[in-house]
């Protein structure tokens, strides 16, 4: 159970992201690892920090 709310954490942190490179609110957004950030790993890590929260919440 811990490690379930562990990875709800992190995922929803990285998901938010640093407010400069990486995340929802980044700042920096011309290069190609921020194309490869909006549209795969934010919605990623948003998936799973989801997943996770329903799996520890209904199970």
């Amino acid at each position: 159970m811990q490690f379930g709310w562990v990875c709800v954490f992190v995922f929803g942190l990285r998901a938010m992201g640093d407010f400069k490179y990486v995340g929802l609110f980044k700042r920096v957004k011309q290069t190609r690892f921020a194309t490869y950030d909006t549209f795969l790993f934010t919605p990623l890590c948003l998936w799973l920090c989801f997943t996770f929260y329903c799996t520890l919440i209904y199970s």
